[in-house]
Order: C-alpha cells, then structure tokens, then sequence
C-alpha cells in the first residue's frame, strides 16, 4: 500500500531503530566472543564477536574497554602484534580498569618483543607492567601469566616469532597516458550516439589481457553479514575495526577511513542506516544512497550536482 495512503488512514510509521548503541548488546557479544575464544574457534569469527561489542559500546564506556581489551588478546594470538597494540591501547583510553591493566601491560611487553621493538621501549612496557601489578589482585586470572612474563623476559622471543606468511602486496598497475581523455586509462575514448548513448570506444589496438583502465573505489556496498569484517569506506578485511562514535551500523580499518566516510557521506546517512537495515533494503539500495550522499557533497549541494549533470551532458 502507498505511504500517502496509509498516511491517509492515519497510520504511522516507526521511524526508530534498534540498531543504536547499546552496552547491554555490546556485553552480550562481548560474552559471545569470550566463549568462542575458550573454544578455540576461528580468530576471525571471535575478533568479529569483540568487533561488534565494540561498535555497540558507548564511547568512552568500560564496556568499550573490554571490548578492546579482549579484542587484543584474538589479535596476539592471531600474531597481529601492530593491531594488538592499538588495541591495548584504545583499551587503557576507554578506561580499563587499574586492577586489571597488568595483563595488558604484560600482553604489550610480549607485542614489543615479537616486533622486535628497542630495549628502551621493552624496557618502559616492563616497568609499566610492574607497576600496574601493585593493583592486581593476587588471586587474579592471569597474574601468572603476568609475572612469567616480567621473570622469563630475556626468553620468550623464541615463541613469539611470527610464524603466518607475509601476504604478497596487491598488484596495482599504473596507467598514465596523457593522450587520453579519461583519467587511469588508455587506448579508450567517450562517445555519444542515439543507439548506445555515453559508451567507451577503442582508439586503437587493444592487447589481450592488457589494462586499460584502473580507478578507485567511489562507493561501497556492503552487504550486513560483512559489518564488522570490512572497512565500510575502502571494503579492505581487518580484524581490528574502528567504530563509527555515533552508530554500530559501521566499522573501519583506520581513522583516515573513519573521517573520509564521514565527511562525504555517512554523517547523513549515520541516523537512518539502522533504520534501512532494519527495513531489510537491497544492499545496491544502499550503494545507491551512497554514491548519491557522495555526489551532492562533492558537488557542494543539490544545485551543483544539478550543474554538474548538465555540463556533463553538454559534453557528450
């Protein structure tokens, strides 16, 4: 039935969500997260449990902490020692408890190690870890741990060697020919006929296999079961995900990513996001959104995008 319709009718629509920060979901995942870490599930499936703990957590909340905090310990495991770091450390600005930053400090001296890291800067973790020890309980899980690590320090790079595979650098070809009219391409021009409109034709002999073009990614679609595996900006995999500070509808694999995101599209849709995905709509729905969202804030606005259209078509 049309909207107007039902308005007609004198129905209503809930146009609230509940898909907001929450840190009641965020401890249920954060749980979730822990039991499948005790069963020694796959470190992708419990940092993606923690991930979502942490994007429900209110900022600057304890429960953001632990979220981070146990975050860490799937990431040292996974022997993503640079990640582990940021997270002990977003973990501490959260405000993770003194009793229990031991361990941290402890997991941290352990993350120094493996990279390799001046004995200056072991040296300081060590002594941070000490201190922070005063304030652990003695029956504590993990005060073991903890003191093996201050009494063993000299000995446990052997174990901490990174043992998983450098993943090769993506090939990313490069294109300059500045006798094309499209930027990142070749060998290709724009045309305009009434049969097949704006459409791309070859200015000459074109290899097989050869490159003719490359671009960026303009927008993302991102299908829900992927929200806390991929950076909603760039679709890059990571098991370290930033939340968006106002929604949990969102991740992403750096603060560069976070602040582009938002300043071109997500401020707008942040508010509704939660809304559409409870509303089930199509994921090329919502790249459409966004790729919209986008336009109008390259263009500065409605009326530029308006001109920029109609220059566009004055050049085809």
């Amino acid at each position: 039935m049309h909207i107007k319709t039902l308005r007609n009718l004198g129905a209503t629509l809930d146009m609230t969500s509940g898909r907001v920060k929450n840190n009641k979901i965020a401890e249920e995942l954060r749980i979730r997260g822990n039991k499948a870490f005790t069963l020694n599930e796959d470190p992708s499936t419990v940092a993606e449990f923690y991930t979502g703990s942490i994007a429900f957590a209110l900022p600057a909340s304890q429960q953001l902490s632990f979220g981070y905090a146990n975050r860490s310990a799937v990431l040292f495991n996974a022997q993503n020692y640079k990640d582990c770091l940021l997270d002990i450390e977003r973990s501490f600005v959260a405000g993770y408890p003194d009793n229990l930053k031991a361990k941290l400090y402890a997991r941290k001296v352990r993350c120094l190690i493996a990279l390799k890291k001046s004995k200056t800067e072991i040296q300081r973790a060590l002594e941070e870890t000490k201190r922070a020890l005063i304030d652990m309980d003695s029956k504590a899980p993990g005060r073991v741990l903890v003191e093996k690590t201050l009494k063993d320090k000299d000995h446990l790079a052997p174990e901490l060697i990174q043992g998983f595979p450098k993943k090769p650098k993506a090939f990313k070809p490069v294109i300059k020919d500045e006798t094309c009219d499209i930027s990142g391409a070749t060998g290709v021009t724009i045309k305009y006929s009434k049969k097949y409109g704006r459409h791309i034709v070859a200015t000459r002999d074109i290899e097989p296999g050869e490159i003719i073009a490359t671009t960026e990614i303009y927008a993302k679609g991102r299908s829900q079961h992927k929200r806390y595996r991929e950076c909603a900006q760039c679709a890059k995999r990571t098991m370290a995900g930033l939340p968006c500070d106002h929604c949990p509808n969102v991740v992403y694999c750096s603060f560069t990513c976070r602040d582009k995101a938002w300043a071109e599209y997500h401020e707008t849709e942040c508010p509704i996001l939660g809304i559409l995905y409870d509303l089930e709509i199509p994921t090329s729905t919502l790249l459409g959104i966004r790729v919209t969202l986008r336009a109008l804030h390259e263009a500065g606005g409605v009326f530029g995008l308006r001109m920029m259209l109609k220059k566009l078509d004055s050049n085809s």
